[in-house]
């Protein structure tokens, strides 16, 4: 009963129009995690490696401001994923190889073995990587992972992620210092 945006979110705008923030520096990520903590948060976004070539495969990364921002990040009639809405997508699909439907089976962006790889859902997972609280990027090609909602998380926020060489998705609590990908789903 659920439908999902088949790629990764690639908005630099809230759904009201205001224009959220492109941290290109590493400077400019410490800086909008160093607002977070001050709690005068400021939404960012970057492409992986700050390479504008990336976002048309991998989406956008966002950090946890963008995520929780009560403006919206995703279009009208959608909503940024909730911790629940993931729980309910891969029991559907069964865990233990929930991954592995949810990935794409593009042998150009994942890194082989890319297992149990089958789009069965329609999904289209991609491997965007992330950006580290210290501005790095890393895992393009290996990782996909994505913000997943919670209300009333203090330091760190739920995320899912699917990897090359498992068929699983991982459930995991991550700082909120660093950039990740996001799914919307249809309200």
């Amino acid at each position: 009963g659920q439908e999902w945006m088949t790629e990764n979110l690639r908005t630099s705008t809230f759904s009201n129009g205001v224009p959220i923030v492109e941290a290109k520096s590493n400077n400019d990520w410490e800086k909008s995690i160093y607002t977070q903590l001050l709690n005068t948060a400021r939404g960012a976004w970057c492409y992986y490696d700050n390479d504008p070539s990336n976002e048309k495969k991998y989406g956008k990364l966002y950090n946890w401001v963008v995520f929780y921002d009560n403006r919206n990040v995703c279009p009208s009639g959608w909503h940024v994923s909730t911790n629940e809405e993931w729980k309910d997508l891969t029991d559907y699909l069964v865990e233990d190889v929930a991954g592995g439907k949810l990935k794409s089976i593009d042998t150009e962006t994942w890194e082989s073995p890319n297992t149990g790889a089958t789009n069965e859902s329609g999904f289209f997972a991609q491997p965007g990587g992330l950006r580290s609280s210290n501005g790095s990027f890393r895992d393009i090609g290996k990782t996909g992972i994505w913000w997943s909602y919670e209300f009333n998380q203090i330091n760190s926020a739920p995320s899912r992620s699917v990897k090359y060489n498992g068929a699983y998705v991982l459930t995991n609590n991550i700082g909120k210092s660093v950039g990740l990908s996001i799914r919307c789903v249809k309200d």
